[in-house]
This record gives structure tokens, sequence and C-alpha cells, in this order.
């Protein structure tokens, strides 16, 4: 016998979890759950899009497996829209491998930022993450310039027939 995966999805409006489980067989054959991902989509009245994946693992860097699962991982994610532009922030959860009962600790922060204006459009896109002290810094910056005033249209002539 193998691996299993099963997977579930729920939708409520705007609102869908959606949650994975993989299980494996341990050393006598009995099937036994090995890591399960759980993803939240939500979006407010406001446009406002949030997802929140989390990642379970009996596998846990730092401490010995005792057969259980654990949050190995958070990943969250929110887009925020209005008329000059759009934000998208995500941050990355996990334990410290160090010291894993400590609890997870943001490791690392990504924010994509996109304006239109009359001139054009700008994109910045910034990268944080943690030193070897645990400080957050930034470690990336991309900005990026168009001509683009709007975002792309598509005109009657570009639509597949």
């Amino acid at each position: 016998m193998g691996e299993v995966k099963e997977k579930t999805i729920q939708e409520d409006g705007k609102n869908r979890t959606t949650e994975e489980r993989v299980s494996r067989p341990d050393l006598e054959g009995r099937l036994s759950e090995f890591s399960r991902t759980v993803g939240e989509e939500t979006e407010t009245t406001a446009g406002e899009k949030s997802n929140t994946i989390d990642i379970y693992s009996t596998n846990v860097p730092g401490l010995a497996g005792d057969g259980r699962l654990h949050l190995n991982q958070r990943v969250t994610t929110i887009q925020k829209k209005n008329s000059d532009g759009e934000t998208t922030e995500q941050q990355v959860e996990q334990p410290n491998a160090g010291n894993p009962n400590d609890g997870r600790q943001v490791r690392e922060k990504t924010k994509y930022i996109v304006r239109y204006g009359a001139s054009g459009t700008q994109q910045t896109k910034t990268i944080q993450g943690r030193d070897v002290n645990g400080n957050l810094n930034v470690v990336s910056v991309d900005t990026r310039k168009s001509d683009q005033t709007t975002p792309a249209a598509q005109t009657p002539s570009d639509k597949p027939q």
C-alpha cells in the first residue's frame, strides 16, 4: 500500500476552505497522517482578499519526531485594490530551527505595490528576511515603471472567437 491523498473543498459565498491530507504506511503497514495543508480564502465586501495556508507535518526541523502533526509553516497573503492601484502583502511564519519550541516567527515578508498614475504605472516589490540575530531587514527592493496608465483591458478584437 502506498501514499494516500485526500482533498476536501468547502465554499460559502466568497469564502473557501481547502484541506489536503497525506497519509503514508508506517513501519507496520498502517496508514497514518504524514502531512496536512489547510488553505482559507476570504474576500470582504470592500474587495480585500485574504489567503492563509497552514502546512502541518510530522517532521519538524530541530525536534525529534513524535508521530504527531505540528504546524511547520503559515503563509498569509492579503490583497487590497483601490482606484489608484493595488497592494499585495505576504508573510511566511516558521518555527525557529535552532529552538522550535519558541513557536513560529515571521521569517520573510514581501510587499508588492502597483500604483497607476497619469504618466504610467509604478511597481515596487520589497522583500524582508531575518538576519542571524533574528531581526527582520530589507534584503531586496525592485522598482519598475511603465507607460501603461491602467490595468490592461482586452479589446473586442483580442477576445478569443
